[in-house]
């Protein structure tokens, strides 16, 4: 729910839905104005035994995969709470260090202080918009990439020249890990 001068970008119900349907379950949603709104979610109960084929061997090969992925140094420019919380968790789960700041200035100071693999970009922020922090981070770091996540689906021709990638909220959560993966193996 946003709080002061904050937008909501709708990506709670969004992202819940995915989780739900992904686990083969239904949400259904009745709302009377005024009055308020339920929401029911069903979810189906399998019932599961323990195989031979979950083995401790099995368990320690999907750990060690997971810490042979590069951990990445990660920037994320967001002024809506609700979304950073949202990014911060997902890439955190996936190892990676996060820096969060609420606006462009905050994130072209923290780029000036510290060493960023990628950079996650709000293009609408209040001090100092997106577009503008991209423009003058890649004067100073150009090989550093900067993904746009905007609510936008409008790329114009400069942000084009700063961005090297660009999400519209709201995204799927595994495309944003496959993206930041991608623009950052080259």
């Amino acid at each position: 729910m946003p709080t002061g001068n904050e937008r909501s970008t709708g990506l709670g119900l969004k992202i819940v839905k995915e989780i739900i349907e992904q686990h083969k379950g239904t949400i259904k949603v009745y709302s009377q104005v005024g009055i308020g709104t339920i929401f029911t979610i069903s979810l189906p109960i399998v019932r599961t035994t323990i195989s031979e084929s979950v083995t401790t061997k099995n368990v320690t090969t999907a750990r060690s995969s997971i810490s042979e992925k590069k951990r990445l140094d990660i920037l994320i420019a967001e002024d809506n709470s609700i979304n950073r919380k949202v990014l911060t968790t997902a890439l955190s789960k996936e190892g990676h260090n996060v820096t969060v700041v609420v606006n462009g200035e905050e994130a072209v100071e923290s780029v000036k202080k510290g060493k960023f693999d990628v950079i996650l970009m709000d293009k609408e922020m209040p001090v100092m918009d997106g577009i503008t922090a991209a423009r003058i981070i890649k004067e100073n770091k150009p090989e550093v990439p900067i993904l746009s996540i905007s609510g936008s689906t409008i790329e114009t021709q400069e942000a084009r020249a700063h961005f090297q990638g660009f999400l519209t909220k709201p995204y799927n959560l595994q495309q944003l890990v496959q993206v930041v993966e991608h623009v950052t193996s080259a």
